[in-house]
């Protein structure tokens, strides 16, 4: 999905600039993959509640117009 790569690269990005320590931590483990996947799955879900969120609001105000 290119929404989850687009905050996988911004998280890389954020740590790599704030949280260097963190960033190389991951990076030695070899977990920097998993962490940023992990962000992916987060906000993948985080957008599909919010959008099925959005679309129930949007129907209930249709139907409650009538």
């Amino acid at each position: 999905m290119k929404l989850g790569i687009a905050y996988r690269e911004q998280r890389k990005n954020y740590l790599k600039q704030y949280c260097p320590m963190v960033y190389d931590r991951l990076l030695m483990v070899r977990k920097l993959d998993d962490h940023l996947w992990k962000i992916d799955n987060l906000i993948t879900e985080l957008m599909n509640n919010f959008r099925l969120a959005v679309e129930e609001a949007v129907l209930r105000e249709i139907v409650y117009q009538r």
